[in-house]
């Protein structure tokens, strides 16, 4: 585990500030906002970078009010098994399907605890499984294969 200083706090709440900023700029200059109802392909992305943007300044307060508040311990396992978790689902999406994908993306993740429960892992990949090709694919009728080829 390693140890992180409020001092990156700051350079992180800076960062987020500034690509929140530069991407609800970015997207509120050259795409058309539409209204709350008929929203244009730059509504998401401006409102997204104004969160982005508040969520830093948020951090930066946080960080100047509570210098004091010490130093973190960060786990790395999860946050590398998390991550790498969502790159395979990424991945293996198109070529897999969607089926094959969500196992992969549960497996992987599971990983970042240790323990392994193939009960509860088999469960929750039904569990999403079931859920986002109820949403995604029959809901909104996202071109998705449940596996591929089939």
């Amino acid at each position: 585990m390693a140890q992180l200083r409020d001092s990156k706090n700051l350079v992180s709440a800076g960062v987020a500030i500034a690509l929140g900023l530069a991407i609800a700029t970015h997207s509120a200059l050259n795409y058309p906002l539409g209204t709350v109802t008929q929203m244009g392909p730059g509504f998401l992305p401006t409102v997204i970078g104004v969160l982005i943007a508040l969520l830093g300044l948020v951090l930066g307060i946080a960080t100047v009010i509570a210098p004091e508040a010490g130093s973190i311990e960060v786990d790395w396992r999860p946050l590398l098994f998390v991550s790498a978790a969502l790159v395979v689902f990424g991945l293996t999406l198109e070529p897999l399907g969607l089926v094959p994908a969500i196992v992969l993306l549960v497996a992987v993740a599971s990983l970042a605890e240790p323990g392994f429960r193939p009960r509860l892992i088999g469960g929750l990949s039904l569990f999403l499984i079931v859920m986002t090709a109820l949403i995604f694919v029959y809901g909104l009728n996202t071109p998705l294969d449940l596996i591929a080829g089939f």
